[in-house]
C-alpha cells in the first residue's frame, strides 16, 4: 500500500476524470445553500486526536468536500481499480490523504501500515457498507478499526433537494447545482471494547447502523426530501 500519486498511479484519463469531478463538486457546493451540522465539533475532535469517520457509500460524492478544513488529516482508502484511482485523485485534490490498497498485499501488512498512520495522528475515513455492498449493511471494518485504534467514531451524511441517483448497487446520490443541501456530522455514542464478544459486536453494529441511518434521514429531511438510500 502507498499514498496516491496521480502522476504515477493514474492514467491521464483518470486524472482528467478526477479533475472534472472535483470541479463539479465545487460547483454544487458554491451554487447551493448548505445547512451543516457538526463541522466545528468534528474539526475540534480531529485536532484533539484521530477519529474514525464512516458514511454510507450512497452519500460518497459530497462527503469529502463538505468536511471541515481538518480533512487534510484524514486518510481515505481506495482500491487500485479504475474507479478507485479516480476516487483517490478526487480525494487528493481536496487535500485528503488517499491510501491505495494493493489487492496482492496481505491484510495484516495493510492493517499495520494504516495503524502506523493513525498512531501518528491521522484520522481514517471509510464507507460503512464497503465498496461493493450490500447497501447500508454495516461491514465489520468500521467496528474493527474503532476497536484496534480506540478512536472516537463519527458519522457523516449529506443530501440535496435536487438530485438524481446512479443505477448501481447503492443508488449513489448525485447532487445537482442551484439547490439546497444539508450535511450531518455526528459523534457515535458507542465504543468497541478490545475484547468484545460476538453478541456485543452485533449490538454495536446495530447501534452504529442506526446512527448512520438517522444522520442520512435527518439530512434528507433538512432539504425537504423523504428518507432515501
Amino acid at each position: 500500500m502507498e499514498a496516491f500519486e496521480p502522476t504515477v498511479s493514474a492514467s491521464w484519463l483518470e486524472r482528467l476524470s478526477a479533475a472534472i469531478m472535483v470541479g463539479y463538486m465545487r460547483l454544487c457546493l458554491a451554487t447551493s445553500r448548505w445547512q451543516i451540522e457538526g463541522a466545528d465539533a468534528l474539526g475540534a475532535a480531529m485536532r484533539r486526536g484521530p477519529v474514525v469517520l464512516v458514511y454510507w457509500h450512497s452519500r460518497l460524492i459530497m462527503a469529502s468536500i463538505t468536511l471541515p478544513p481538518e480533512r487534510d488529516r484524514l486518510i481515505t482508502l481506495f482500491a487500485r481499480n479504475r474507479d478507485g484511482r479516480i476516487g483517490g485523485g478526487v480525494q487528493k485534490r481536496l487535500g485528503m490523504l488517499p491510501f491505495g490498497v494493493d489487492g496482492r498485499a496481505s491484510n495484516l501488512a495493510a492493517s499495520r501500515a494504516i495503524l502506523r498512520l493513525v498512531q501518528s495522528g491521522k484520522s481514517l475515513a471509510l464507507p460503512a457498507d464497503g465498496y461493493k455492498g450490500p447497501a447500508r449493511i454495516l461491514q465489520d471494518a468500521p467496528l474493527e478499526w474503532a476497536q484496534a485504534t480506540g478512536c472516537e467514531v463519527w458519522v457523516a451524511a449529506n443530501s440535496t433537494r435536487r438530485q438524481w441517483r446512479l443505477p448501481g448497487w447503492d443508488r449513489m446520490l448525485v447532487p445537482l447545482p442551484f439547490t439546497r443541501g444539508a450535511v450531518v456530522l455526528r459523534k457515535w455514542d458507542g465504543t468497541v471494547p478490545r475484547r468484545a464478544d460476538q453478541d456485543q459486536f452485533e449490538r454495536l453494529r446495530q447501534s452504529l447502523s442506526e446512527t448512520l441511518d438517522r444522520a442520512a434521514s435527518d439530512a434528507d429531511a433538512a432539504v425537504g426530501r423523504a428518507p432515501g438510500p
